[in-house]
Parts: structure tokens; sequence; C-alpha cells
């Protein structure tokens, strides 16, 4: 930033290609008309009142699941040879997810689904691993009936730290593990994927314990991964990604890329309890702003909630999406 308190970006930007402003992703996009100024409050209505106005291209690769998925910030940064589609929604379950298939997962027309659900659904739900399966299964079913080929992963229940504050958890956790995995590898006709991200992490606590410096090194709290883990994911993840779909972010020239010198201004919500409002676009100097979408003071914008078609300072259009990797709360007008 200069004395003025302004940021200048230099981006190299094109249809499916990235760049990176702190947690966000920026995509080409076309003009498209914004959010009337009402708030939604609700993540899966945020994210489908977005997709209604700019609409996510079929064939992306869809990480779907709870906080596991919404909280992995760099994940199109570790798959972004892949068009990447970011549905991760905290503390959610398999009964939450299923019933929200038609919403979040088959109008992406997704060309693979990798899907992290069953760590809410023992510790919170009090569910059996037989229970998480049947769950599982359900979710194949419902995605099937519109997709009947489409590749589906299942990344293992992580034996994060909190599992073991219950004796019936863990026990639980790994049976849900065996039974999926089995069933996947059995019947490999079905084009069901598990991901053995938690076998390493098991060896580790059941050989050192719960308190060993390197199993703790992957997490950052007792529920949620650090960039360690997230690189543990990303290591056995792409292996088996790319044995089931190749790459599929395809780059070509953005005739309205951002020259050098150029700016964007954002509002990425409400900072003040009274005058919290979006701002007045263009402002007393003339500058022109990019307003994300209304939500109340406290309100979460969430990873994967996109933007389309961001104009420059002079207000002339850009061809570019901007999409949240990480979420945040919005702290002030009610």
């Amino acid at each position: 930033a200069n004395s003025t308190g302004e940021v200048s970006l230099q981006l190299a930007v094109a249809d499916g290609g990235f760049a990176y402003l702190g947690i966000l992703e920026i995509v080409e996009g076309v003009a498209v008309p914004e959010l009337p100024p009402v708030a939604i409050t609700n993540d899966i209505d945020r994210w489908t009142a977005q997709d209604a106005l700019d609409p996510v291209a079929p064939g992306g690769v869809l990480f779907v699941g709870s906080s596991s998925i919404r909280r992995w910030e760099t994940l199109t940064r570790d798959f972004a040879d892949y068009r990447v589609v970011q549905r991760g929604f905290g503390g959610s379950q398999f009964s939450d997810l299923n019933p929200i298939v038609h919403r979040i997962v088959t109008p992406y027309q997704p060309s693979a689904i990798v899907v992290f659900e069953g760590t809410n659904d023992i510790r919170g739900g009090g569910k059996t691993g037989e229970q998480v399966f049947a769950d599982f299964q359900t979710f194949v079913s419902t995605v099937r009936a519109q997709q009947p080929t489409v590749p589906i992963c299942y990344i293992g229940i992580t034996p994060v730290p909190s599992f073991f504050n219950n004796p019936d958890h863990d026990p639980r956790r790994r049976m849900a593990n065996s039974l999926i995995k089995a069933h996947c590898e059995n019947n490999p006709s079905l084009n069901l994927h598990y991901l053995n991200t938690n076998e390493l992490l098991d060896t580790l606590r059941d050989t050192n314990g719960g308190n060993d410096p390197t199993y703790l090194s992957y997490f950052v709290d007792d529920t949620h991964m650090s960039r360690k883990g997230y690189q543990h994911f990303v290591s056995v993840i792409r292996p088996a990604l790319s044995a089931i779909i190749a790459p599929n972010k395809t780059l070509v020239p953005n005739p309205n890329a951002l020259a050098a010198g150029e700016k964007l201004f954002f509002d990425f919500g409400p900072s003040d309890v009274t005058t919290g409002d979006p701002t007045t676009s263009p402002d007393s100097r003339g500058n022109h702003w990019n307003n994300w979408h209304f939500t109340n003071g406290g309100g979460t914008i969430n990873s994967g909630e996109h933007l389309r078609n961001l104009v420059r300072s002079t207000g002339t259009n850009t061809g570019v999406r901007m999409t949240m990797t990480g979420g945040f709360l919005c702290n002030g007008k009610a």
C-alpha cells in the first residue's frame, strides 16, 4: 500500500485462469446484474442466489462437505490445474447434505465429486459407523439419480484429537471408514473411490499417542486441519483424482485483463453498525467500487461465494470473477 492506503495489483487473468488476493481467486467472467440489497444469511441460500446470477460452468471438480472443506483456504491453489467448486458448510452431517444435493451438488454437473462428511455425524449426531455408511450410500444414490456415472471420492474421517474425548467415538469412526473403504474397493463398477487420508494419522496416534507433537502438528485445534494437514490431504487426493480425471482448467487470453497501475476497489461488507451500507459507486472521488453481495452485520462471507465481472476504479468492466476461498465474518450493520 502507498501513503494513501491504495494497493496496486498486477493480475494475469484468463478464462479458467487464476490469480490470488489473500483468500480470493480471480477468474474470467462476463457482466451480470447484482443481487438486490437484501441480506441473505444462510450459506446455502447465498450460494444458490449467486449461482443464479453467475452460473458455475459444468464439469468442475466439486469439493463438498463440512468445515474441513469450508476452511480449506488453499484448495483452489492446491488444485490450480482443475476447475474447483468449493461448497463446505461448517458443522454439517450427511443428513444435512443429502436433502440439498439438488441445490449444491448436481446443478454443477461436476466431472468428479470429493466429499468430506462423517466427523460431525458421529461426534455431534451420535451416529454409529453403520449409520454413517448408510448415509454415504444415500448420498451416492441421490447423486446418481441425476449423474449415473460421475466419480465420487470419499475422504476418510480424520482422527482429529476431539474424537478421543468420548470412548465411543473413535471406534465408530474406524467402523465408518472401514465399511465405506470396503464398499468402494469391492465394487469397482460403481466408480466410488476411498481416499485414505486417515491412515498416516491413525498410525501416528496409535504408535506414539495423542500427545505426539508430529501427530498434533497436522491440526490447528482439536477438530480442524493445519496447513500441514491439508498438504497431507493433497498428497493423497491429487494422485487419486489425477487417475480419475485429467486436469481440466484451460487458459485462454483475456482481452480485458488489467494493466499495470489499474485498480480494483472492494467493499466486502459492513464494518460499522450505523454506516454499514454498500459503498456508493461512483464515490465522491469518482471511484467505482465492487460491493460484495449484501449481508447483515455479524453474517458470514463463506468460501465458494463469487462475484462476477468486477469493474476497475474507472468503471470499465474487467471480465474478472472473484471467488472466496476462505470465509470471514462481517461485523457491522444489523
